[in-house]
């Protein structure tokens, strides 16, 4: 990124370079199975912490989940890099235990998140945003959610998916396919001003986030020690009934260019996060843009 800011009052004349991380430094945080290490490492992996459980064989799996009845009933399984939301499927926990359940050499399971929030009954899943910047971490307030295409009914029925004979419920069928809602009767994304919680789910996000910090380690002290270096990352999370979040992935190179929702002012919701990145490269920004996390190096 290069900036002439001679015509800008408050610089003098003078080009900045500014560059993203260098995608070595960024690769092990889109690694799930390194994700997973990671948030078992900062103590933040559980069924009511900030990352859902990850594990790396069926045997763990069936014996943590099977152990502890706060388990979510479902399970996803999917490749350890992430595959533009292909290469992910769903699966009860209880078929972990059949002989012919079976893990693919690059493939994780991730628990599912239990006691989710709905949107008018529907399911949720929030794409958000954060930068690296100088040895801070920032929560964009600009995001949007998916929400299904079908009130969610966890008894099953009309809007579940038949898996192998079992129900699938909605919320589980349509997180693990990207497909589905882009269908005529798929579901939709919504901007984050739209939705009622927008403080609540933000602030839930803000603090799932603030307690991986340690996991950024890394990525934060790369960024402080050159000023000149930022990176911006994407990040899928799941609100919770009660306002938290569990956050399931982290996408080091999110495509912020694929839709171009309108927020309710008109203006475009991607148009208005890349905005407010620039601003906040110059230490222009709003204190609305963003939530700053707080990091300490070592």
């Amino acid at each position: 990124m290069f900036l002439d800011l001679a015509d800008t009052p408050e610089f003098d004349a003078v080009t900045v370079v500014i560059r993203v991380l260098p995608k070595r430094m960024t690769d092990y945080i889109d690694d799930k199975r390194i994700f997973g290490r990671l948030a078992k490492r900062a103590g933040v992996e559980g069924v009511n912490s900030a990352v859902p459980r990850t594990f790396e064989s069926v045997a763990d799996a069936v014996k943590v989940l099977g152990a502890d009845p706060a388990a979510s009933k479902h399970v996803f399984i999917k490749d350890t890099y992430g595959s533009g939301g292909t290469g992910v499927h769903v699966e009860l926990t209880e078929n972990l235990k059949s002989n012919d359940f079976k893990l693919g050499d690059h493939q994780i399971i991730q628990e599912g998140v239990t006691n989710f929030a709905l949107f008018e009954g529907r399911t949720v899943k929030i794409r958000a945003f954060f930068i690296a910047y100088r040895g801070r971490l920032y929560l964009s307030t600009y995001w949007n959610f998916h929400k299904g295409s079908a009130v969610y009914n966890p008894d099953g029925g009309e809007t579940g998916d038949d898996l192998n004979g079992q129900f699938i419920s909605q919320h589980f069928f349509h997180s693990v396919s990207k497909a589905e809602y882009w269908k005529e009767n798929g579901g939709r994304r919504v901007v984050a001003e739209k939705a009622p919680l927008r403080k609540e789910w933000t602030a839930g996000i803000a603090a799932a986030a603030t307690s991986m910090l340690p996991m950024f380690d890394k990525i934060l002290a790369a960024t402080l020690d050159d000023p000149h270096r930022y990176h911006i990352f994407g990040l899928d999370a799941i609100p919770r009934e009660d306002n938290s979040a569990q956050i399931i992935e982290i996408n080091p190179f999110p495509n912020i260019a694929q839709q171009q929702e309108e927020l309710i002012d008109g203006t475009r919701m991607y148009t208005r996060l890349l905005a407010s990145v620039l601003r906040l490269l110059f230490g222009m920004h709003d204190k609305e843009d963003f939530i700053e996390l707080n990091w300490k190096k070592g």
